[in-house]
Order: structure tokens, then C-alpha cells, then sequence
């Protein structure tokens, strides 16, 4: 009995099958188009002061997180700045004091002014000290309440002065603060515009631009013809 030939012999080989039950379930529809992405917010970092630019701690096109020290200016012109100021409150401090000490002593020398004339008075009632002794413990105490008044007044312009100096002070310190500029916002550096050795000016040019990426604008356009089934599409969401 011959042999029965496989109809594939010597033909191509089998193509596998696979087989998969029909279901029935909702497809996303895809719409390709071309978009373009947009930073969410553009930042320039300019300097709030004047100064010397010693360091740059970054490079061109690197990442950079929020608070992450971005660029520093020479300080010590800002802090000589803050010593002075300070000393000058504690000149001030040191005057009230002083003052405050003169006022103790004119206060006791005015009591003590007041009562002589308040004896004296008695005394010229009876007839028992000129008028001219009474005349002359009344201008003492006169004078004595001048000499309060004189350094009641010296000592609030003592404390005005001060006011005057500690506000400098708050502001030497904030511009002390400025010598180092921090990064705003997290993203991605630009070109580097001004580099260490630099003399940089009050908000002048710009040091760096800053993108922030994350989150990421996209704008993109569709086809006029597809309007109709992306807004269908949105309500049936």
C-alpha cells in the first residue's frame, strides 16, 4: 500500500492561528495632530542690588529646584553695611540711657527745689526770710522743671533717632539677603547671560530665564471637521 504525501510537503510552512472570543466594548478614538509645548511660567532672575557677581552654581540647561542657590554677590560691602547700622543703634541705646540717668537726677533735684521753695514760703509769711530767698528757691525749682522737660524731650528724640536706625538696620540686612538669589521656581536654566567676575546693576539685564516644565502647556489644532465629535465626545465623559 503506498503512503498517502502530506500536502504541505515540500510547501510553506503553516501560518499559527490564534482565536479569540468576540466581545463587544467601547474604543478610545485617537486623533493625531501635531502640538506644540509651553512652559507654564517664565521667570527672569534679576538682581535687586548692586554688587560684584563671585559665583555661579549652575550650568546652562541644567534643571534647577525652587530655593536651590542660583547665583551670589559679593557681601561684604552689605555687611559693613549691617555693622554700621547696628552700631548706630547702639549708639542710640547707650544716649537714652545716659539720658534716662539725667532725668532720674533733674527729677530728685526738682523735688528737692520744689519743697525748698514750698519751706521758704512759709518762712517769708512770717517774716522770717527775705523776699528775695523765696524769689530765689522759686526760680531754682523754675529751672529745675525746665532742665526735666529738656531732657524729657532729648531722650524721645533719643527714641526716634533709634526707630530711624533700627529701620535701617531691617533694611541693610534685607539687602544683605540679596546677595544671594535663590531659584523662584523649579525648571529648566537658559543661557547663562552674566557670568562670575561680572559687575551687576539694580534690575537691570537679566542673569538667567528660568522655564518651568512640569507642568507642561501644550497647544495644538484639530481639523474643523472633527469639532463636532470631540465635543460630543467630551459630554458623553
Amino acid at each position: 500500500q503506498a503512503s498517502q504525501a502530506s500536502p504541505m510537503a515540500g510547501g510553506m510552512p503553516a501560518t499559527p492561528v490564534s482565536v479569540a472570543k468576540a466581545v463587544q466594548q467601547s474604543m478610545p478614538t485617537e486623533l493625531r495632530v501635531v502640538g506644540t509645548g509651553e512652559a507654564s511660567a517664565v521667570v527672569q532672575i534679576k538682581s535687586q542690588i548692586a554688587g560684584e557677581l563671585i559665583s555661579v552654581n549652575f550650568a546652562e540647561g541644567q534643571n534647577v529646584s525652587k530655593g536651590e542657590l542660583l547665583f551670589r554677590i559679593d557681601p561684604r560691602p552689605y555687611e559693613d553695611a549691617v555693622h554700621q547700622a547696628e552700631a548706630m543703634v547702639e549708639r542710640d541705646r547707650a544716649q537714652i540711657a545716659q539720658a534716662e540717668a539725667s532725668l532720674a537726677r533733674d527729677t530728685a533735684q526738682v523735688k528737692f527745689a520744689d519743697g525748698d521753695a514750698r519751706r521758704q514760703a512759709e518762712l517769708s509769711q512770717g517774716g522770717l526770710t527775705p523776699r528775695s530767698t523765696l524769689d530765689q528757691a522759686q526760680s531754682t525749682a523754675e529751672a529745675a522743671r525746665a532742665t526735666v522737660n529738656a531732657t524729657r524731650a532729648s531722650i524721645d528724640t533719643a527714641k526716634a533717632a533709634m526707630q530711624a536706625d533700627e529701620a535701617a538696620v531691617s533694611a541693610a540686612k534685607l539687602n544683605l539677603s540679596y546677595c544671594d538669589i535663590p531659584a523662584p521656581l523649579s525648571g529648566r536654566s537658559g543661557n547663562l547671560l552674566v557670568h562670575a567676575g561680572n559687575l551687576v546693576k539694580v534690575n537691570d539685564v537679566p542673569l538667567v530665564v528660568i522655564h518651568q516644565i512640569a507642568p507642561i502647556f501644550v497647544n495644538f489644532n484639530v481639523p474643523e471637521q472633527h469639532l463636532g465629535a470631540i465635543r460630543r465626545l467630551n459630554r458623553s465623559e
